[in-house]
């Protein structure tokens, strides 16, 4: 077994849908949490549950206390109030996480998330030097490249993570990536040589074989990749 897989006792899990115990207007993320805490996994993927920069901001209050977090997971799925505010503020916090080796984070179908809140995220997670995997799932955020001549290269902000050996990035559903938003994301992945492990993922009709084949001239640049996965769906 992996040394840095955490014991059963220091996992924290919570899941929270549609219940009359949780009305989305008296909702809060749990906020109990123990410095000594290893692994923690959130997963609020309901409408009605309405979370918001608001709730984001005072769970991160806690957040940072975690200094032994190493694997975290959150999931905020269908959630429309989650903006740039709180994305910024949540990247502030996880960067203080400093032995911080997993995090899964995906914000899907958050429509006021918008390519300058990326660019902010990165930022402060380019801070955090123990982080070994990033799972980034931005589905159904069509706020991401949503300007004609605005590029997508948040990415670029990972260039000097050289212990991030796994990323997987997933822009499923995000409607406004075509050619050249596809050309922007893959210039940018030139830049991590270090990755062993990439995943990629893309829904749009906007995306023709001349993309594709941009796409695979910056992935063979990638010298340290062992491999590698491509998922297009139209």
């Amino acid at each position: 077994m992996n040394s840095y897989l955490p014991k059963r006792r220091d996992v924290t899990k919570f899941k929270f849908s549609e219940s009359i115990e949780h009305p989305a207007k008296k909702f809060r993320i749990p906020i109990n949490f123990t410095k000594s805490l290893q692994k923690l996994d959130i997963d609020i993927d309901c409408f009605e549950l309405g979370v918001t920069d608001k709730e984001i901001m005072s769970f991160c209050q806690n957040l940072k206390k975690c200094a032994s977090l190493q694997n975290i997971k959150l999931r905020f799925s269908g959630n429309e109030g989650i903006t740039d505010v709180g994305v910024k503020h949540l990247g502030r916090t996880l960067q203080k996480l400093k032995s911080l080796e997993i995090a899964h984070l995906e914000f899907s179908s958050a429509d006021l998330i918008t390519t300058k809140g990326l660019d902010l995220f990165a930022k402060s997670l380019r801070k955090i030097s123990s982080l070994r995997r990033l799972i980034l799932n931005l589905q159904g955020c069509d706020q991401i490249g949503s300007k004609e001549n605005q590029k997508i290269s948040f990415h670029q902000y990972f260039r000097g993570m050289t212990s991030l050996k796994d990323l997987n990035l997933s822009f499923y559903a995000c409607q406004q990536i075509n050619d050249e938003k596809l050309k922007n994301i893959a210039e940018k992945l030139e830049l991590l040589t270090f990755i062993k492990h990439l995943s990629l993922e893309f829904t749009s009709g906007r995306i023709t074989d001349s993309g594709l084949s941009l796409l695979n001239q910056s992935l063979s640049k990638l010298s340290s990749l062992e491999g590698i996965t491509l998922r297009f769906c139209w």
